[in-house]
Parts: structure tokens; C-alpha cells; sequence
């Protein structure tokens, strides 16, 4: 018996936020939610190590970026801060037999004492 896998690199991944906002009031919460397509999906749950997402932080004050735990592309803030403000980016990570891609998204959120105005 043979059995093919054919490989599909990655596509670009979607970000949805809810509530639908990019300017959050402190204490208030958001969920960001990544999803790509491809073959493997990122959700495999066969090789996480490799079929996977992963979010990170780079804060305004900061030079870095920061890994963020989250659950199959969700992202659960919480209590929100004015140091969770920034740029969120979403990486979605597919490869079998050896080879590996990933695409990126990013997401700039604010964070303040109260309602932005425009």
C-alpha cells in the first residue's frame, strides 16, 4: 500500500479580534484569533512542533518581540494594560517530510485609560 501526502505551503494567516476593536480601555479583554490554510493545516495536531501557530508581542518601548502562550492561533488577553499595547504578529507554521514554511500577520493594538476618540 502507498500512501502520498501531498504538501501545501502555507497562506497567509487572518487575524480576527473580538471585540472587533483596535483601541482597548485598561482592564478591558480581547481575543485574537489566527487561522491559515494549508497542507498540513497549522492545527495539526499530529506535529505540533512543526504545524503550529505562533503569536508574539513587540512592544512600542521595546527592540524585541516576545513569545505569547496561546491555544491553536487563540490568543486570550485579559486585564488589559497599557504594556500589552503594541504590535501582535501571527505566524503559521506547516511542513511534512522535511521541509517547513510559515507566513506572518500583524495586528497593532492600543491601549488606554479611556475611550479613544477620533
Amino acid at each position: 500500500m502507498f500512501c502520498s501526502y501531498i504538501t501545501d505551503k502555507i497562506r497567509v494567516p487572518q487575524i480576527t479580534k473580538y471585540p472587533d476593536n483596535s483601541e482597548y480601555v485598561l482592564g478591558s479583554s480581547v481575543t485574537l484569533t489566527c487561522k491559515a490554510q494549508g497542507n498540513p493545516s497549522p492545527d495539526n495536531s499530529a506535529d505540533q512542533t512543526i504545524n503550529k501557530y505562533v503569536w508574539t508581542l513587540k512592544a512600542k518601548s521595546e527592540e524585541n518581540a516576545t513569545e505569547l502562550v496561546s491555544v491553536n492561533g487563540q490568543l486570550n488577553l485579559t486585564n488589559l494594560e497599557e504594556s500589552n499595547g503594541g504590535l501582535y504578529t501571527c505566524t503559521a507554521f506547516n511542513g511534512f517530510n522535511g521541509k517547513l514554511f510559515n507566513k506572518s500577520t500583524d495586528e497593532e493594538l492600543q491601549i488606554g485609560i479611556t475611550k479613544f476618540s477620533r
